[in-house]
């Protein structure tokens, strides 16, 4: 008896193709067609389904077969050979594509050089291949964010070649609620990318699909589109348990018979890192690793009060070290010692009153003797008065000279006294009278600088005080405290890697959850820039003065050389990374560079900015849907290589961006102005949502975010501190 089946659950996705297809004119219906073929038996079922988009923009005969034909070629190839795999058929069918048009160049037809609009893509399992030619493109709708993953697949060749039709191919893997649009160019003559976007989110499913349609047929001659919805299925297949083994009888019929075994169950191979496309050039990619790195521990509070300090730092005294000396009020200490200086002043003060009127009076007497001496002189010298008279002066003097005796000490007796008196005596003596002499004039200078304290209170709480730095802003948040997480000289850059925070110096790399630091190998020298990697997990450190990349692996924690083929004469001032592709600004050629990834490195540069728009030395770059720079006086926004209109905010205090930052499927952008020691964080539109303010921001010199663990962090050129967002 064999025990009762179970049941094994496989969760996969299922597509649901839309075909949208305009062409008002009959005569222009050979040259534009979309497609998709499934699998026609089960030996083709693991390549999937088979779809794209055809375009010639050349209305010539000699072209009206070309899209046909191409569909024709690339079908039969891919679907020729079921045991390979769909990326080697779909790479197969390409080449077969680009033989194809070759012998048509080759007889004469050319016409259709550059005139090729093209996305060529494969759904097999859960995984998404494609391939672009000329100007269509694959957009992908995922968590309400809009990305154009087809995006420099074509290359640009100055010169077009049949053989380099189709070029490159990507690879994602798709998920649920996941909506795929393959259009030719013509969809953004009528939306935009922001208004696509909208509609995606706001429609569902259904009318989104009848939006674009009645859209397209009302506003163009001719356009073609896919829509793919992409929605889980969930297959229950049946597993025979193992049959319970009963005794055999060796010499029966059944020993002999054939024992049927247990049907396997196909599974799928282990899933690749193909959460975003990553790029394929030739028949090799080389995936890195990928390991979801721990969370960082929580980092330890700072107080940059004192009293704070001192609150967090008495409960962990123990109650039997304290003296008793020790408990006594501050307060009450404070109020005592002033009524005691209140006391001495008021005594002080009656005292040099006192000394103050008999100086007076001393002085009024000196002076009525002085004049009325010289009177009797004078009169003496002109009339040559007698002696008689003279008694009769001396007696008129006697009173006076006894009010003197009276008040001036005799300096005989004090002169005889003193030597009386021992060694030790006399020092205590000469100490009293220094005393009395300094005391009062100290304690005089110390009471009017308190009144002058005094007074100052008492003007500073009338006049009210100067407003605090953006007090007029809008949606300032002031920082009370900030948490420092690292220190350590020369730091230049501080990067968020799938949500775990690494500093950058001139020549080290620093985990800053586990502390560890790691040096860059000798060859590099130095790092003049730093850009993680998300797809990869990797960070890039590039010497732009000899041209020479590594990529760091924090899981690994190992370093690698890349090849970057950089132009020799090139200036390069910054740098991001946008799925696999790197993107850097030469200062000398006013050009951005976008660099794919490719076997040991990455491949050879495309110029992707389209337009005249002069770069401005930029000081930082960031990339979500749209390219942004800034260079310290204001932001230029970019998408699909073209500048277009992106301005902040007006707000009181002026923003001087000087670095900036988001990141993939982030809506937001956030901007450090350090001149005016502020963080802000802006919505898609340049509206201001928040302003973080605090004073040691204007040390900041570079700033991460991580918004899934509601933390900004930011780097002085010795320290890393930390805010939380709310």
């Amino acid at each position: 008896m064999s025990k009762k089946r179970t049941e094994k659950r496989i969760i996969t996705l299922e597509s649901f193709f839309e075909n949208i297809l305009v062409c008002n004119d009959k005569d222009q219906r050979p040259y534009i067609e979309n497609f998709y073929y499934e699998a026609e038996n089960i030996t083709q079922e693991r390549l999937g389904t088979l779809f794209g988009i055809l375009e010639i923009s050349d209305d010539s005969e000699d072209s009206s077969y070309i899209v046909n034909y191409l569909i024709s070629v690339i079908r039969k190839e891919y679907f020729s050979k079921p045991k390979r795999g769909a990326i080697e058929s779909l790479e197969a069918a390409l080449h077969k594509a680009n033989l194809a048009l070759s012998k048509l160049a080759e007889n004469g037809s050319v016409a259709w050089l550059g005139n090729l609009n093209a996305i060529i893509a494969v759904i097999e399992k859960n995984n998404l291949h494609l391939s672009q030619a000329g100007h269509n493109c694959a957009l992908l709708f995922r968590n309400k964010t809009l990305t154009d993953i087809s995006e420099g697949l074509a290359g640009e060749e100055t010169e077009p070649h049949p053989l380099k039709t189709f070029v490159n191919v990507t690879s994602g893997r798709l998920e649920n609620e996941d909506k795929l649009i393959i259009t030719s160019e013509v969809l953004f003559d009528v939306f935009s990318f922001e208004e696509i976007k909208k509609s995606a989110i706001r429609f569902s499913d259904e009318e989104f699909i009848q939006f674009i349609r009645t859209a397209l047929s009302n506003e163009v001659p001719r356009a073609a589109v896919l829509l793919i919805n992409m929605k889980e299925k969930e297959e229950i297949i049946e597993v025979q348990s193992t049959p319970e083994i009963s005794q055999i009888n060796a010499f029966s019929q059944a020993a002999f018979s054939r024992q049927s075994s247990v049907p396997k169950v196909e599974t799928s191979p282990p899933e690749e890192i193909l959460e975003n496309p990553k790029q394929h050039n030739g028949h090799l990619y080389i995936k890195e690793s990928e390991v979801v790195p721990a969370a960082p521990k929580s980092s330890f509070e700072f107080f940059s009060s004192f009293q704070e300090k001192i609150k967090t730092f008495r409960p962990e005294i123990k109650p039997e070290t304290l003296s008793k000396k020790t408990n006594y009020s501050r307060p009450k200490f404070r109020t005592i010692s002033l009524s005691l200086l209140i006391f001495f002043k008021k005594i002080i003060s009656a005292a040099w009153n006192g000394i103050k009127i008999s100086l007076f009076f001393i002085w009024k007497l000196f002076q009525i003797g002085y004049y009325k001496a010289k009177y009797f002189y004078e009169k003496y010298q002109r009339e040559k008065i007698s002696t008689e008279t003279i008694a009769e002066i001396q007696e008129e003097l006697e009173p006076q000279k006894n009010i003197f005796r009276k008040i001036i000490p005799d300096f005989s007796r004090l002169k005889t006294l003193a030597s009386r008196f021992s060694f030790r005596q006399k020092i205590i003596v000469a100490i009293i009278i220094i005393l009395t002499a300094t005391v009062p004039y100290y304690l005089n200078k110390f009471w009017s600088n308190y009144e002058a304290k005094k007074e100052l209170s008492r003007i500073q709480s009338i006049v009210p005080p100067p407003p605090p730095p953006l007090a007029t802003d809008k949606n300032v948040k002031r920082l009370e405290n900030l948490t420092p997480i690292f220190e350590i000289q020369n730091l230049t850059k501080v990067i968020n890697l799938s949500n775990s925070f690494f500093a950058i110096t001139n020549d080290q790399v620093f985990d800053l959850e586990t502390k560890e630091g790691f040096t860059i190998p000798t060859e590099l020298e130095k790092i003049d820039l730093a850009v993680p990697m998300e797809d990869l997990k990797i960070i890039l450190l590039i010497n732009t003065v000899n041209r020479k990349v590594f990529a760091f692996s924090p899981i690994a924690k190992k370093f690698q050389a890349n090849n970057l083929p950089l132009p020799i004469d090139a200036d390069i001032t910054v740098g991001e990374t946008y799925l696999t592709y790197l993107y850097l600004v030469d200062k000398n050629a006013n050009q951005i560079y976008r660099f794919p990834r490719a076997e040991g490195g990455f491949g050879e540069k495309v110029a992707w900015k389209k337009d005249e728009t002069n770069l401005e030395n930029p000081t930082s770059m960031a990339i979500n849907e749209s390219l942004f720079l800034s260079n310290g006086q204001a932001i230029q926004k970019f998408f699909r290589g073209k500048k277009v209109d992106f301005s902040i905010e007006k707000t009181a205090t002026e923003i001087k961006p000087q670095k900036i930052w988001t990141q993939r499927d982030n809506e937001n952008l956030y901007v450090l102005d350090n001149t005016n020691s502020r963080i802000i964080k802006l919505d898609k539109d340049g509206l201001i949502i928040s302003q973080y303010y605090h004073s040691e921001i204007t040390n900041a010199l570079d700033f991460s975010v991580s918004e899934s663990k509601n933390q900004i962090i930011f780097n002085t050129e010795n320290s890393v501190q930390t805010f939380n967002l709310n």
